[in-house]
């Protein structure tokens, strides 16, 4: 037999089903839906907010993306400097599309070759060995080359030396103040910078 205390307030009140039925479980008070405005106020904000730190981000992604290729490049060029100095031969570097022979279509945006030019016709042959080929990243930034003589190859000496001063300029169109330079002189050394040999802004080519 059940047996309750008279005294006792905890005995279930009769009739009432759930005593939280229709009542919030923590306040006590009815519980309050979300409108259709709350909603499109909430989503709108999290739109507006999510295409500020968008634009935002972009010019450090394009800043990002014009280092890695400049790192490339000047790693590229360091490295036919040093492959002309021990092979005691002339060392080439151009943009390729294929990756086995230069281009002179096209521009430094393309993939980059790099040969021992054994004949010095500045063109690779068959029999002539490739050195490296990198592949363009294809991440939007855009790569030229300016020099007294070709533009579409840059030659190193046995001594390690260039023919010609030149400038390859590394950009993205979208934020050309953001371009960087690799020059090289007539020493073959590259070093980078952020502006032209001349102090000029660098432009996009």
């Amino acid at each position: 037999m059940d047996v309750f205390n008279s005294a006792s307030r905890c005995r279930p009140h009769a009739g009432t089903g759930n005593s939280f039925q229709g009542k919030s479980f923590f306040s006590g008070r009815p519980a309050r839906g979300v409108t259709l405005i709350e909603i499109v106020v909430s989503v709108a904000v999290v739109a507006t907010v999510s295409l500020v730190t968008i634009s935002a981000l972009r010019p450090v992604l394009a800043e990002n993306r014009i280092v890695v290729r400049v790192n490339m490049l000047s790693g590229l060029l360091q490295m036919a400097r040093s492959e002309a100095i021990r092979r005691n031969a002339d060392v080439v570097i151009c943009h390729s599309r294929d990756g086995q022979y230069c281009s002179r279509q096209g521009d430094w945006s393309e993939n980059w070759l790099v040969f021992v030019d054994t004949n010095r016709n500045r063109w690779r042959d068959a029999n002539e060995h490739i050195v490296a080929f990198q592949q363009a990243p294809g991440n939007g930034t855009r790569a030229g080359y300016r020099a007294f003589g070709s533009r579409h190859y840059l030659t190193y000496r046995p001594d390690g030396r260039t023919r010609t001063n030149g400038t390859f300029t590394v950009c993205h169109p979208k934020f050309p103040t953001l371009s960087r330079a690799v020059i090289v002189t007539k020493s073959g050394r590259p070093r980078i910078s952020q502006a032209g040999p001349d102090g000029r802004s660098l432009s996009c080519p």
